[in-house]
């Protein structure tokens, strides 16, 4: 099972792009790993529930967490689609 997640509360009314350096980008090795409340909820629980089933096999893809702003850029969604799509 591959996880992933790229989430941002997106506001086209905000002239301001949010691009790569606002997203927090977590390392495909640490996505596995317990996190706290700043973000990744969503991912620990998720993970925690595959564990539950040992024939599982939890593949960490891509984790990339911002603040609510402006309209993503295309490149680093881009940039984010690509590395999720390679993993699956």
């Amino acid at each position: 099972m591959v996880v992933a997640q790229l989430n941002h509360e997106s506001n086209s009314f905000n002239p301001v792009h949010t691009g790569r350096d606002d997203f927090e980008v977590t390392p495909p090795e640490e996505l596995l790993t317990e996190r706290g409340s700043s973000g990744g909820a969503i991912v620990n629980g998720i993970v925690r529930g595959l564990r539950a089933d040992p024939t599982v096999e939890i593949v960490p893809s891509f984790l990339a967490l911002a603040r609510p702003g402006g309209p993503v850029d295309d490149a680093f969604y881009d940039e984010a689609r690509e590395k999720i799509l390679a993993t699956v």
